[in-house]
């Protein structure tokens, strides 16, 4: 049995132990995470926090390194029927969007109560990284690294251009003023 096939199997036992909400499936890579869109629990939380995403975290091992990655794949998909003004609308969208990402949405519900005094119904708390945190957990109990997945090292480029770009104005800008 090799790493990524016990680092699957403690997963999926996690998930269980957890009292579930998460899905397990096995891939080409390695595995995915995600919520199970077939657990009410999980359904509702997100309704009341209104996300309209689904968030799979791929995991993928590098026997050889004793390393894993994790790389968010977040899905989303908007819609719209009916009649918008003096005509008809229909309107669709899907995104995608690959790296590492966290949505975190808390909320509660309240009334009033019998002594006019607000009391709370109902509190829901949902996190993107729910699934990503339980296998970090996992892969570090097995002595595994994790390593940057590759949309976060692109995102990290970008930004180091993006901030070396920015000091080369500030100094460009520094110079002109003082030359003058």
């Amino acid at each position: 049995m090799g790493t990524i096939d016990l680092l699957f199997d403690q997963v999926r036992q996690a998930v269980e132990t957890d009292g579930g909400g998460l899905t397990v499936e096995r891939t080409d890579g390695g595995f995915d995470v995600c919520a199970d869109v077939h657990d009410r629990r999980v359904v509702d939380v997100a309704y009341r926090a209104g996300v309209r995403e689904l968030t799979i975290h791929h995991v993928a091992v590098d026997e050889t390194e004793g390393t894993f990655t994790v790389t968010d794949d977040v899905r989303s998909v908007a819609w719209e029927a009916g009649i918008g003004g003096p005509r008809i609308a229909l309107r669709a969208s899907l995104s995608r969007s690959l790296g590492t990402f966290r949505r975190v949405e808390l909320g509660s519900r309240w009334r009033r109560g019998a002594d006019g005094r607000p009391e709370k119904v109902a509190g829901y708390a949902y996190d993107s990284a729910q699934g990503r945190r339980l296998v970090e957990r996992v892969a570090e109990q097995m002595g595994l690294r994790q390593r940057m997945n590759t949309w976060a090292k692109v995102g990290l480029g970008f930004a180091a251009v993006g901030l070396l770009g920015a000091l080369v104005a500030v100094v460009a800008a520094i110079l002109v003023i003082r030359a003058t």
